[in-house]
């Protein structure tokens, strides 16, 4: 885990250890394959702000118990089932700088890998005996689907605009972490409804700047994107195209000889490296970076507001700028 990111959520520390442990226990098998694949996963493990998310939201309201653990656990391999399905079609070569799992395995033991993990999921999120928690992570899952889907709708169209744009990313990422959050809500016994939604609503907003604000990654400078775990220019080689790039193509003058290139079925590293250069000079980053800024603020807000003052909470704020100011 980041070191930085490490001393923001110090009031979870204990509980994301305990975390760890239970996530490497439910994926316990006696198949090789499956294995082999969770020593791959486990070592490719991310920052995991989405558990930390969820264990801080509840921690806000209550001592963290182990419903509240297994539903991190649950969130986690949800995510992590989906990132592997999303490679595949994708054909992802890399996930956080090391290989993706389908590069190692084949496609066939990559699906059966996420499926495992999905039905880990929804098996732990049953035992929670939580009928509300069960609609949360069932819309969740058609959430998702539906964004990775509406995403390959969109993918022979030159640029998305910024509406349909927003509209994937709150469906593949806002929508998990507003879940996470929601559901830490719910296992800490919040009846309130206002509360729980206006938090949902936060996480949403959260998840807006998170997303974002790895796009922006995507336009940097190699020299400045170097440990970032994935080359410049990925997105657009898979033709993913985000805000930077989106907010020049609606706002230049020239844009429509760009515009064009993006109609290549597959694009060059000259044709990448003359749209990030467009999407650079043209204000894209700063774009995107002012709409990071604003959801931020707008997240902190509402948990200024909703949520009980104390340690927890201290940290929760603190995530969300991580969030937003993060390099990596």
């Amino acid at each position: 885990m980041n070191k930085a990111l490490k001393e923001i959520i110090s009031s979870v520390e204990r509980e994301l250890a305990l975390f760890t442990t239970r996530y490497m226990q439910a994926l316990d098998s006696g198949s090789t394959t499956l294995s082999s694949a969770l020593e791959h996963l486990y070592a490719s493990m991310g920052k995991q702000v989405r558990p930390a998310i969820l264990l801080l939201t509840a921690k806000c309201f209550r001592p963290i118990s182990d419903p509240i653990l297994d539903a991190a656990v649950y969130i986690e391999l949800l995510h992590t089932a989906t990132l592997i399905h999303d490679d595949v079609v994708d054909n992802t070569p890399r996930r956080r700088g090391i290989p993706a799992l389908h590069s190692i395995m084949d496609n066939k033991a990559a699906v059966l890998v996420g499926d495992y993990l999905l039905s880990t999921s929804l098996y732990l999120a049953v035992k929670s005996n939580s009928m509300a928690v069960l609609d949360v992570l069932m819309a969740l899952g058609r959430e998702l689907s539906e964004g990775e889907l509406y995403q390959l709708d969109l993918a022979h169209t030159d640029a998305p605009t910024e509406e349909q744009y927003l509209n994937i990313i709150k469906k593949k990422t806002a929508y998990l972490i507003a879940s996470a959050m929601k559901i830490g809500v719910l296992l800490s016994d919040v009846t309130d409804e206002e509360v729980i939604d206006r938090i949902f609503h936060a996480g949403i907003l959260l998840g807006y700047a998170f997303q974002i604000k790895d796009d922006i990654f995507d336009y940097q400078e190699a020299s400045s994107n170097k440990d970032l775990g994935k080359p410049v220019g990925n997105d657009l080689r898979e033709h993913k195209v985000t805000l930077p790039l989106i907010y020049a193509l609606e706002k230049a003058s020239d844009a429509e000889k760009y515009r064009e290139i993006l109609k290549e079925e597959k694009l060059s590293d000259e044709q990448i490296t003359t749209l990030i250069s467009f999407a650079r000079e043209n204000g894209g980053i700063e774009y995107a970076q002012q709409q990071v800024d604003r959801y931020i603020a707008e997240a902190v807000a509402i948990l200024e507001r909703f949520v009980p003052e104390g340690e927890a909470k201290r940290d929760l704020i603190a995530l969300c700028h991580f969030v937003g100011s993060r390099k990596r």
